[in-house]
C-alpha cells in the first residue's frame, strides 16, 4: 500500500482571543495560527504552528519567522520535495522535506505533524503509536498567566483554580520585585499544592543577577524557574546554586541543544515544543534524551490553536520522562468550551469539539491521527491567507 502525496495547502487562521496575552520579548499579538493540510486521495492530515518573527532564541539562530514566510517556504521550496512521494515511507519523506531549505523549524513542523497525522489515520491508530506508544493517557496542563497587573493575575489565578487547575507559569522577567510578589500572592491564594513556575523569557540579565531573582522567588514560594538566563554557561551556573527546578527553554530547540544541556547539566528539565524543535519526531526525540538523563520536561508552545495543541499532547502521551504540568491550551470551539477561564486563551477554535478536561488534565483517547476533527468550514472563514499546489500527474509516479 502507498500513500503519494497529491496536494498541500496552507491556511494562515486568525482566532479570536479571550484577552492580550503577553511575555517577555514578544511583541505581536497572538491568534494567527499556520495550518498545513496535506491530502493523499480522500485522506487528509492536518499540522499547525505559530510562528513568530521576534522568537528564535538568544543567539538568533534559528530565526524569526511568520506565516507569509512558513507559506512561501512550504510552496516554493517543500513541496516539490513532498509532492508525489509515498508518506507510508515517513522518516525518509521527512527528510526529503528537509533538504528543500536549511532552518524554518516552524514550517517544516506544521508540515511533519500533518503528515504524522495523515499516516496515522490511514492505519486507523493515534499519532502517539508513531511516536513509540502510549505512556500516558492524562496530560496535565499549566495555566499561563501573562504579563498583566499583580489583581488582574491574582483575578484570574482564581478563576482558573475555580475550575481545577492545580498548575501555573506565571510570565515575568522584565521586574523582578513585581515577579517576587505576585509569586507569593499566588502561592497564598493556591496554597501549597499548587505548582508555580516563573517564566523570566531571558529577562533577568547577567547570570548573578538571575541567581538573585531566583533565590528571592523561592522564598516567596515559587517551584520552578524557567530561563533565568539567556547562555548556556550562566543558565549552569544557576541551575549549580538553585535549591528549585531550573527549566531551558529559549536554549533548547533541537536535540542536540537538549543533549549538549544534559550532558552538561546546565539545566534541570526541558521545555519542549514540537513546532521549535522542527516536528514530531524531533520532539519526541528531545523526550527521549530528557529520559536517558533522568531529566524531566513539559510540552509548551506559542498558544496553539487545536491542531498544533493535539501534537503536542500526543509527544507528551508517548513521552517517558518525568512530565512536568504543559503550557498548552485546552481547546474548543465556540459553542463548546471545556472551561472559562483555565486553558482559554482563545473563544473560537477550528476543531468541531473541545477537548476532554478532567481534574487538571487533557484526556486523550485513541481516534485516530491526532483524535480531532476539523471544522473545515470555519477553518476556510477564519483564513486571511489560502494557498494550494497540486501534484502534476508526473508527480504521483514518483516513488521514494
Amino acid at each position: 500500500m502507498t500513500l503519494p502525496i497529491d496536494t498541500i495547502e496552507t491556511f494562515t487562521v486568525r482566532l479570536p482571543t479571550r484577552t492580550d496575552f503577553r511575555w517577555n520579548g514578544l511583541e505581536r499579538p497572538l491568534g494567527e495560527v499556520f495550518v498545513v493540510r496535506v491530502g493523499s486521495g480522500t485522506l487528509v492530515g492536518y499540522g499547525e504552528t505559530v510562528p513568530l518573527p521576534d522568537w528564535g532564541g538568544p543567539s538568533g539562530a534559528p530565526f524569526g519567522e511568520t506565516p507569509s514566510i512558513d507559506e512561501l517556504v512550504i510552496h516554493e521550496l517543500v513541496a516539490p520535495q513532498v509532492l508525489g512521494q509515498d508518506a507510508e515511507r515517513l522518516g525518509p519523506l521527512l527528510a526529503r522535506a528537509a533538504s528543500g531549505v536549511i532552518g524554518y523549524p516552524y514550517a517544516l513542523g506544521a508540515l511533519d505533524v500533518a503528515l504524522h497525522d495523515l499516516l496515522a489515520r490511514s492505519r486507523g491508530i493515534p499519532v502517539y503509536e508513531l511516536l513509540g506508544g502510549l505512556r500516558r493517557s492524562a496530560i496535565p496542563i499549566a495555566h499561563m498567566i501573562g504579563l498583566m497587573a499583580t489583581d488582574a493575575a491574582e483575578r484570574e489565578a482564581a478563576q482558573a483554580l475555580e475550575e481545577g487547575c492545580r498548575a501555573f507559569q506565571i510570565k515575568g522577567g522584565q521586574d523582578v520585585e513585581r515577579d517576587v510578589d505576585l509569586v507569593a500572592r499566588l502561592r497564598a491564594l493556591a496554597g501549597p499544592g499548587v505548582s508555580l513556575r516563573l517564566d523570566a523569557n531571558c529577562g533577568y540579565g547577567p547570570w548573578k543577577r538571575g541567581l538573585d531573582a531566583v533565590r528571592r522567588l523561592t522564598d516567596a514560594g515559587v517551584d520552578l524557574v524557567e530561563q533565568p538566563a539567556s547562555t548556556v554557561d550562566g543558565l549552569r551556573r544557576i541551575t549549580e546554586r538553585s535549591s528549585v527546578t531550573i527549566v531551558a527553554d529559549e536554549l533548547c530547540w533541537s536535540p542536540a541543544d537538549a543533549l549538549a544541556l544534559a550532558a552538561d547539566r546546565s539545566a534541570d528539565a526541558l521545555s519542549v515544543y514540537v513546532a521549535k524543535a522542527g516536528g514530531l519526531a524531533p520532539a519526541a526525540a528531545i523526550t527521549r534524551i530528557a529520559a536517558a538523563a533522568g531529566m524531566s520536561h513539559d510540552l509548551n508552545g506559542s498558544l496553539e490553536a487545536g491542531i498544533g495543541n493535539a501534537a503536542s499532547l500526543h509527544v507528551a502521551a508517548a513521552s517517558g520522562a518525568e512530565l512536568l504540568p504543559c503550557v498548552v491550551p485546552i481547546n474548543g470551539p465556540a459553542h463548546d468550551l471545556p472551561s472559562a477561564i483555565f486553558g482559554r486563551y482563545f473563544t473560537d477554535d477550528v476543531v468541531a469539539s473541545a477537548f476532554e478536561l478532567v481534574d487538571g488534565a487533557v484526556v486523550l483517547g485513541d481516534e485516530p491521527g491526532l483524535g480531532i476533527d476539523v471544522d473545515e468550514e470555519k477553518l476556510e472563514r477564519l483564513a486571511v491567507a489560502h494557498r494550494t499546489t497540486r501534484a502534476e500527474a508526473r508527480d504521483l509516479e514518483v516513488n521514494l
